[in-house]
């Protein structure tokens, strides 16, 4: 029997489908498979790994480190790691005045997802600003791109064979008779990644945030002619300020040469 390692486990997420007809059927609940990677020079691309240590640092497990983890798993006859409290969030928010340190029992609000992003965009050196949704374009995008196929998707060959309408495979039959699929898309996207010759351009350097100090954030008001009392309205300037540091950033790097696209 081969040696139980930190590369062998598979995360499997369950997504629960939000539309009215679909809430109560647990077969129309998206199935989304991951697996570890095998290389250690991809582990910081590793979603099944990152989500591991998270738990094991926020007590979401039963072990106490990655060695018991790896033991108790492979001792068990299905082979599942059990999460200690299913009433937790996988991600939990960032406590309030804490900096970095996590709340394990609330969910992560979409704000912080958003800054997570805005901050990996500009340690990237990214010429764009990206939303949410930018992340679902180019997953389409380098899904739609990838040399081998994927299989286990229900198409008009498997109807056939089943005997199903065109409107039944618009309607999804035909991908419940399939069942879940179990491709690894962002394995093989890490893989064979999409080079996109319109793609969002990265300069030579990654961007810093420069944070105004109090005293400066006190003078911006002034000049403003804003009350610096009320904290949204400080907040709404110093985003301002920062959004102005980055386009003069911008500017001076699409004057000179860029490092390429993704």
């Amino acid at each position: 029997m081969a040696k139980a390692t930190c590369r062998s486990f598979i995360l499997i997420c369950r997504t629960h489908a939000n539309r009215r007809p679909c809430r109560k059927n647990p077969r129309k609940n998206r199935i989304v498979t991951l697996n570890s990677f095998q290389e250690s020079s991809e582990n910081t691309l590793d979603t099944v790994k990152f989500i591991i240590i998270l738990a094991l640092r926020t007590g979401n497990l039963d072990a106490q480190n990655i060695k018991q983890l790896i033991s108790d798993t492979a001792n068990k006859a299905r082979k599942v790691i059990t999460w200690r409290y299913a009433d937790r969030p996988v991600l939990g928010a960032f406590a309030q005045g804490s900096g970095l340190v996590e709340d394990p029992e609330t969910s992560a609000p979409a704000g912080q997802y958003t800054a997570s992003l805005a901050d990996a965009a500009n340690a990237a050196g990214l010429l764009a600003k990206l939303v949410g949704h930018d992340l679902r374009r180019g997953a389409a995008r380098e899904v739609a791109n990838l040399k081998r196929k994927p299989a286990g998707v229900g198409n008009t060959v498997v109807a056939s064979a089943l005997g199903h309408s065109r409107k039944s495979l618009a309607l999804g039959v035909t991908d419940e008779y399939v069942g879940s699929n179990s491709t690894d898309f962002w394995t093989a996207r890490v893989r064979e990644p999409h080079q996109d010759p319109f793609g969002v351009t990265r300069a030579e350097t990654a961007y810093e945030t420069s944070r105004l100090s109090k005293a400066m954030l006190d003078q911006e008001c002034k000049r403003q002619g804003v009350d610096g009392s009320i904290p949204h309205k400080r907040r709404k300037v110093a985003r301002g300020y920062q959004h102005k540091q980055w386009e003069a950033w911008r500017e001076v790097q699409d004057k000179g040469e860029p490092k390429g696209n993704l």
